[in-house]
């Protein structure tokens, strides 16, 4: 079974037991992270992110670790729904306004003669 790094505090249930579920059939599979991003079609590092609950997995992530762990990807599916509905989104990130380009004045540039 892998060492899995603790899951964030503020994850809502919904997300963690749903996280959970997914690293439970990831070691079943006995396969390390690379071994399944291999099978998946899935990075590593997305695998890594999916599992350690700092981003949700795509549906089709989903169902390619089912198919590979022989699972029924109908029940990780509506698990799947649960736990992206109730994930945390992360906060928009305000950009400042972009200032307007300063007016030319007139005769400003313009060739002198």
């Amino acid at each position: 079974m892998s060492a899995w790094q603790p899951l964030p505090d503020e994850l809502p249930p919904e997300v963690r037991h749903f996280v959970e579920q997914l690293r439970l059939l990831k070691d079943r599979t006995g396969l390390s992270l690379v071994a399944l991003g291999a099978r998946t079609a899935y990075s590593k590092s997305s695998w890594q992110r999916y599992l350690n609950g700092t981003q949700p997995p795509p549906r089709q992530a989903v169902v390619a670790l089912c198919r590979v762990a022989a699972e029924d990807a109908e029940r990780f599916g509506v698990r799947w729904e649960l736990a992206v509905r109730a994930w945390p989104r992360p906060a928009p990130q305000t950009v400042p306004p972009s200032r307007p380009p300063h007016p030319v004045g007139a005769g400003a540039g313009a060739p002198s003669g």
